[in-house]
């Protein structure tokens, strides 16, 4: 567990060697070698928030960040009426966990493996922003703009991205639960190998998304946008998609159990060769929808269906 004395941020041995994935021994070994610098407080050792950053920077080859953690909240404490500019800055690896850093621009900053736990990011830009790895568990993050940002295999448990904008940027192998994506535009992003438990997309803007080799469960989608998306070998259990929108979009070999999709438009989309098991299609509109080879086996509301002549294939029991 980490702690902080006159504002700086020391480290537990315990909490870098899950960091870096090696035994505590090594860590201690790295001390005795002289790559850490510790220091003893209460019987036990911790390790400063510069001479880590140093070190795993060199490690995994990353610049040293331009700036710390402490000189971040001075900066917050100085300013406290004006607008804080970080943009263009290295903050690969920063601990900002627990900071208060709203409406504060991060625009083209290298934030990769940086911790968010827990903190306020409310209406702060990230305009094309390097947060890959990047953790944000449990972090405030309402009308944030990720404009053209990376965040690829990215943490999200419990996260608030309500009201946020993701147009352009790339959530590859992004994970979550119970992540807050209400009224967010994810539109023209990659979601390609995502896995989402217990998600809330309500209401979001998910366009032309590209979602390929993804595992999303027990989400809630209800009036979501999925118009033009191009979805592929993905698998999606327990979604709720009531009056989804599914106009023209991309589905094929995609696999769909205990989803509903009553009241749904799925005009104009590919069904080919997806698979949808024990979902329901109350009321689901599906005109110029090419359906060959697609199983609806177990599902509920298919007779309500509203097809027309341009309809290719049709709905099949297996």
């Amino acid at each position: 567990m980490s702690i902080q004395i006159n504002g700086r941020l020391f480290y537990a041995l315990s909490e870098i060697a899950t960091e870096m994935q090696v035994p505590t021994e090594t860590v201690q070994q790295w001390i005795k070698k002289r790559y850490l610098k510790a220091f003893k407080f209460l019987n036990q050792q911790f390790v400063c928030e510069e001479s880590y950053s140093d070190f795993s920077s060199s490690m995994f080859g990353l610049d040293k960040p331009d700036v710390s953690r402490a000189q971040i909240i001075v900066m917050i404490a100085t300013k406290k009426k004006s607008k804080i500019d970080l943009s263009d800055l290295n903050l690969n690896r920063l601990d900002l966990s627990k900071l208060n850093l709203k409406k504060i621009n991060f625009s083209n900053c290298n934030m990769r493996y940086t911790r968010l736990n827990d903190t306020l990011l409310s209406e702060s830009i990230f305009h094309e922003v390097d947060l890959s790895n990047a953790i944000f568990d449990r972090a405030q993050a309402e009308r944030c703009d990720f404009y053209g940002s990376c965040l690829d295999y990215t943490e999200y448990d419990e996260t608030n991205f309500k009201n946020s904008i993701f147009y352009k940027a790339t959530l590859k192998g992004a994970s979550g639960f119970r992540t807050n994506f209400k009224n967010a535009i994810l539109s023209s992003t990659t979601l390609d190998e995502t896995s989402f438990t217990e998600a809330n997309f309500d209401n979001a803007n998910v366009s032309h998304a590209k979602i390929s080799g993804a595992n999303w469960m027990m989400c809630s989608c209800r009036e979501t946008d999925f118009s033009g998306i191009v979805m592929k070998n993905s698998d999606m259990d327990e979604i709720d998609l009531v009056q989804a929108n599914f106009l023209g979009a991309k589905l094929s070999q995609s696999k769909f159990s205990f989803c509903n999709f009553s009241l749904s438009t799925l005009d104009n989309a590919d069904l080919r060769s997806s698979t949808f098991e024990s979902s329901e299609f109350h009321y689901t509109t599906m005109n110029f929808t090419k359906l060959q080879e697609a199983s609806f086996s177990n599902s509920e509301g298919l007779g309500t269906v509203k097809t027309n002549e341009f309809t290719e294939g049709v709905l099949q029991h297996s």
